[in-house]
């Protein structure tokens, strides 16, 4: 049998050549409790993603990513899926954001899941997909819910609700965007940026949930698209299934949402084919934002301005690239080094193994602790690494600063 060709950005997404299929797959269908037409679920906010808790028969209860650039399921841990007496329907060769070789995984199909009451069948999943970047979680969930809801995310009460889409109406003064879908199964809007000189430039964006970076372009798709003159060339900009993905970082003067206005936004620039017709892609830096509502049904994204709404957006002020953190890790390797930056001013070099910052050991520190006060602690700020590069013991002193 002929492999299915599937594309993963973090989250899985479906390839442009195969978008004919995609709008072919078979729909999940999603049921809520009887009487119930609103299921409110708590979610984490770990390795720049939102998490959920999602059930599934004969294992644990699993952590996963919600993405909203993903029309299928993902679950990579086959430990776990072989306990889940799935239905192999065929397998799935997988791209994605990287620039190493594609895989190719099971995709399951007649999947059933529960997230806090609401009853998912008929979902498909992918199964044993390798993406670092999921290191200390259990998966993605995306289409196959939240097409056949409504969405509302608050990032103050840290918590989502599902909507039955029969019964929900907004009566809110937020601004309303069109949501439309692609034949890939992603979401798009509109939106506009101005770079740095002055120009408005209107474009078309993939809503993604499962994106880390607050913004990313793709300045080949449109004229007026330009690369702002101070970038970091030839950096990380993604992380995803094929290992890394390279581009250059810099910040956009403007990002328009409606009738709201984002300030110097970190944005990623690569080049490469769109999926669709996007010029990029909104990550889920910017919708924290916003009390952010997905209307799939209605094809309306409704964005109202929370008490993080003016927030700065960030960017690594250390230059180092770490493995992705687990619960219990005792120690981080270096991914990478930024050309320039303050690792690698310290003499800090991909494959040393940090143990301690400042004295204190890496397994005492929290996964957000640990990830702040090593990928962005504020400028000036100097931190003693202790670290090994092989069996040998070795000390490096790195002073913070803004990089971008």
């Amino acid at each position: 049998m002929k492999p299915l060709r599937l594309f993963v950005m973090l989250s899985v997404l479906m390839c442009a050549t195969q978008a004919a299929f995609a709008q072919t797959l078979p729909e999940a269908q999603v049921t809520f409790p009887e009487g119930v037409d609103v299921v409110t679920l708590p979610f984490e906010y770990a390795h720049g993603f939102m998490v959920i808790t999602v059930d599934f028969e004969d294992v644990r209860p699993l952590r996963m990513i919600l993405d909203t650039g993903a029309p299928v399921m993902l679950v990579a841990d086959t430990s776990l899926t072989n306990r889940m007496n799935l239905d192999i329907w065929t397998q799935a060769q997988v791209g994605g954001t990287g620039d190493g070789p594609s895989q190719t995984v099971p995709i399951a199909q007649n999947v059933e899941a529960t997230v806090g009451g609401l009853h998912i069948e008929k979902a498909l999943m992918l199964v044993g997909l390798n993406v670092a970047p999921l290191a200390g979680l259990d998966g993605v969930i995306g289409g196959s819910l939240l097409e056949h809801v409504v969405t509302e995310i608050d990032w103050e009460k840290q918590e989502v609700r599902f909507h039955d889409p029969a019964t929900y109406t907004y009566a809110g003064d937020g601004t309303v965007l069109p949501l439309t879908m692609g034949t890939n199964r992603h979401i798009y809007t509109e939106g506009a940026v101005q770079v740095e000189d002055g120009t408005l430039v209107p474009l078309t964006l993939h809503v993604d949930t499962g994106a880390r970076q607050p913004l990313s372009l793709l300045p080949g798709t449109h004229v007026s698209l330009q690369r702002p003159a101070t970038l970091l060339a030839n950096t990380i900009v993604g992380w995803g299934s094929r290992g890394i993905a390279r581009g250059d970082m810099g910040r956009v003067q403007q990002l328009q949402l409606g009738d709201y206005v984002l300030n110097d936004i970190v944005t990623s620039f690569r080049e490469g084919a769109p999926e669709q017709e996007e010029h990029g892609s909104v990550g889920l830096d910017v919708f924290r934002q916003f009390h952010t509502i997905l209307d799939y049904g209605n094809q309306r994204l409704i964005l109202e301005p929370n008490t993080l709404f003016g927030t700065a957006f960030s960017f690594s002020t250390t230059g180092l690239y770490l493995e992705p953190w687990e619960r219990g890790t005792d120690a981080l390797t270096v991914v990478d080094v930024m050309a320039g930056s303050p690792a690698e001013e310290a003499g800090i070099q991909p494959g040393d193994v940090i143990t301690a910052v400042n004295g204190q050991a890496v397994a005492s520190l929290g996964m957000e602790q640990g990830e702040a006060l090593m990928g962005k602690p504020a400028p000036n700020t100097q931190l003693t690494i202790q670290m090994k590069r092989g069996d040998e013991p070795m000390e490096a002193t790195l002073h913070a600063r803004e990089l971008i």
